[in-house]
């Protein structure tokens, strides 16, 4: 229940806490959980390198190849590279095309080679392709980790004369399968632990370039979607100079690299979905848990894979992950309720202040806050709650947002991906009205039609606010809103018999 007196400045701070609620979203949540171009979009450079200008595709005919058994499986295309990449089921991992058709992950060219093509030799135990080059001959071999699927090698080696070198170019471009409807980013990581994530659409390649030409030599470079990554490692000093090419519609990062003479690079590579265990192989845990609220994402996706484990249902899931912060914060809840019953108490005396200094603001004010002040509350005690919420709020929109394992996990009835919005728009709604009873029930006892107005407005806004967030994160606003209601009723009673 909110008390009578301050109306003005009641429905300055109600508006200022919705509001800024609103745009603390907006500006925190880029922050933590950056938002970036669709593939689609990639950048067109203001200034292309010359190398990248006069750079050659080689062309081979498309080329399949089992990789990681028997369901997993690999297209070649022209530069030799990745264009399809399907991997098969790991326990309960399912089997899917990670990159769709029309990547160009690892495309390899030479510019001073441009008529030349890429052909394939027959090699029991790797993917090997030769490319002619002036002085020599340039070797591309693909090797798949056994056992971890999405885990492989690329070794490039020029065959050749070692006073004569070859500029090789290795591109990044990589459609992932579900990126209709999710982001993408560049990634880079150094050595020393170093790490710089480009949200390409803002930045200009030029700015792109300089950012990644460091005083450390770069380790790692590649695309992160949503749900996937395109990863290359142990890059060394040589993958340094990073440009965009663009005379693709679409565009693509890669890397340049200089091989002398009988000179062999290993280049490690991922392709493959977020998981905990293949960001722990990678040294790139701080994908998944980086940020401010990186510790408390980690800690609600752990414990969401706990009560998965009980349930064998994601929904069920979420709930009880709700119920569990309900009661960490039952405490702060218990004081909330306090702090309305104190304001209910002080209601008479704050509508007799508005009364006798209706015709003086400030002195109803000054008055009003020293009638707070002596019975030891604060007007903005009911707050607190919803502000202690709110850092879990953003995380759990992190990890239902980002884990692979919600994507396509279906709740109830209409509820068929609990990481995507619901499409009817029956969850949203019902949260915004369990969000209207449970306002109503705490305003009940206001008087002042100006502070009523929140009681229509906020669940209103909220209910808009949240028909495009992901299912889950609404389960849990809702489920929270529910539990809250109940709070309310039974609470004071238990109080009062305590009491």
């Amino acid at each position: 229940m909110e008390p009578e007196g301050l109306p003005k400045k009641n429905i300055i701070l109600a508006a200022a806490l919705a509001f800024g609620f609103y745009f603390l979203w907006s500006a925190l949540v880029p922050k933590f959980f950056p938002a970036q171009a669709r593939p689609s979009q990639a950048p067109q450079a203001a200034q292309t390198p010359a190398a990248a200008q006069t750079q050659a595709t080689p062309r081979i005919d498309n080329i399949s190849f089992v990789a990681w058994g028997e369901a997993g499986k690999i297209n070649l295309a022209h530069g030799a590279a990745i264009a399809e990449l399907r991997l098969p089921k790991i326990g309960e991992t399912a089997g899917e095309t990670v990159l769709a058709p029309g990547s160009a992950f690892l495309e390899t060219s030479v510019p001073a080679a441009p008529d030349s093509s890429w052909t394939l030799q027959p090699d029991p135990e790797t993917l090997r392709l030769e490319l002619p080059v002036p002085g020599g001959l340039l070797i591309k071999e693909y090797e798949f980790t056994t056992g971890q699927p999405g885990f492989g090698m690329m070794r490039l080696r020029f065959q050749g004369d070692k006073k004569t070198a070859v500029q090789v170019n290795v591109g990044l471009s990589a459609g992932f399968e579900h990126a209709r409807n999710q982001q993408q980013q560049l990634f880079a990581g150094y050595l020393g632990k170093k790490s710089l994530v480009v949200n390409y659409p803002k930045k200009k390649e030029r700015t792109v370039a300089a950012a990644l030409e460091g005083e450390l030599p770069l380790d790692a470079l590649g695309l992160a979607g949503r749900y996937h990554l395109a990863l290359i490692r142990k890059l060394g000093t040589w993958g340094r100079t990073v440009s965009a090419v663009v005379d693709k519609p679409n565009g693509h990062w890669q890397t340049v690299l200089t091989l002398a003479g009988g000179q062999t690079v290993e280049i490690p590579f991922y392709v493959g979905v977020k998981t905990e265990h293949a960001m722990s192989a990678l040294d790139l845990k701080n994908m998944l848990y980086g940020g401010l609220l990186g510790p408390l994402k980690k800690i609600i996706r752990e414990t969401l894979a706990v009560f998965y484990r009980i349930t064998g249902n994601y929904g069920f899931a979420i709930i009880l992950l709700t119920i569990a912060f309900q009661v960490l914060l039952l405490p702060f809840t218990v004081k909330n309720l306090k702090f309305s019953s104190k304001m209910k108490e002080l209601a008479p005396k704050i509508q007799q202040l508005q009364q006798k200094f209706k015709n003086d603001p400030q002195k109803m004010n000054a008055e009003t806050m020293q009638l707070y002040r002596s019975h030891g509350t604060n007007p903005l005690g009911g707050c607190l709650v919803m502000l202690l919420q709110m850092p879990i709020f953003i995380a759990l929109y992190g990890a239902l947002n980002d884990s692979y394992e919600l994507y396509g996990a279906d709740f109830i009835l209409w509820i068929k991906n609990l990481a995507a919005h619901d499409p009817t728009y029956i969850l949203p709604i019902l949260m915004g009205l369990a969000m209207f009873v449970q306002s109503k029930r705490t305003q009940a006892v206001s008087t002042d039609p100006s502070q009523k107005i929140f009681l229509y407005v906020m669940p209103v806004m909220f209910t808009f606010m949240f028909l495009r967030f992901p299912s889950g994160l609404v389960l849990y606003w809702l489920t929270s809103n529910v539990i809250s209601l109940g709070l309310t009723v039974a609470l004071p009673k238990i109080l009062d018999k305590i009491s």
